[in-house]
Order: C-alpha cells, then structure tokens, then sequence
C-alpha cells in the first residue's frame, strides 16, 4: 500500500468577484473542474467570491 497525503492547492484573486450559485448553475468550467478534481482525483473542491475577489481551492491525494 502506497501512504498518501493531502495536497492543497489555492488560487485567488482580489478581483470584484461574482455569484458563485449562477456559474454552479449555468457555466461549465467550474462544473468540470470540480467533476474532474471529485471524480478523478478523488479530492475535495470549494469556490469562495465576494467582492473582495475570489479564491477556487481544492485538495488532492499524492503519494508520499
């Protein structure tokens, strides 16, 4: 058995932000990304926006 570890990855910006719950539901980058990081990563995926700007983070599984 191979022991892993959380790896974390951010990337914010100070930008106007937007409304988190209208790209979940019409656009598609943040869908894919979240599917591809949950579904094939098997990570965890969270997008926080307000108009302070925005950070898109998610955690992954990486061999030690």
């Amino acid at each position: 058995m191979i022991a892993s570890r959380k790896k974390p990855v951010t990337v914010a910006d100070d930008g106007c932000g937007f409304d988190v719950r209208s790209v979940a539901r019409d656009g598609l980058g943040m869908r894919m990304i979240e599917a591809t990081v949950k579904d094939r990563l098997h990570g965890s995926f969270f997008v926080r926006s307000d108009e302070n700007g925005t950070a898109v983070s998610f955690e992954i599984a990486v061999e030690k």
